[in-house]
């Protein structure tokens, strides 16, 4: 009868003990999983590693070929990361299989942005095919394509913003 009473977070100190169905995060064999990124830094306080892994993904981005940040806005991009949470998950959570394909085959992904009409409203593609980012808007139009948030219905033909997505799995 004692388990009754017990709220879902009860905070001891400076640690919290959450009893849900699924974990958010656990440690298995000293490494981290993370399934709940967003609970796990609240209650982990990983703001320092996520600014730090932010930081690491815009260097990367800025390695791609076929994207240029205008370098006069640098500082305001860096400082963006620096100071919005939600620009560094973004950051963060970029599929290291897109920005793959951004390294294998720039021209078919721009290509393809170039297909989806809030990409091709929002982001700049100069003479030669590349992304060029010179505001905070056509920066965060990046974040949105590299995260892969809008997605396009074949059967209905609607256009849909998504921030998650399950792949499915087509075999049986």
């Amino acid at each position: 009868s004692n388990l009754t009473k017990i709220k879902s977070n009860v905070k001891v100190s400076k640690h919290v003990l959450r009893y849900t169905l699924y974990p958010d995060f656990f440690l298995y064999n000293k490494r981290l999983y993370i399934l709940n990124l967003d609970k796990a830094i609240k209650f982990c306080d990983l703001n320092e590693l996520q600014l730090k892994r932010a930081n690491e993904s815009f260097e990367n981005l800025t390695k791609i070929d076929c994207m240029a940040f205008e370098s006069q806005k640098m500082q305001s991009f860096i400082e963006e990361i620096n100071n919005k949470k939600r620009i560094q998950k973004k950051l963060v959570t970029i599929p290291k299989s897109i920005l793959q394909m951004f390294i294998d085959h720039p021209q078919l992904m721009i290509n393809n942005m170039k297909k989806i009409e809030q990409y091709k409203s929002t982001l700049s593609f100069d003479s030669e095919n590349v992304i060029t980012i010179k505001n905070k808007k056509q920066f965060s139009g990046l974040l949105q394509a590299l995260n892969d948030e809008i997605l396009i219905s074949k059967l209905t033909d609607i256009t849909y913003d998504v921030s998650v997505k399950d792949e499915v799995n087509l075999r049986t």
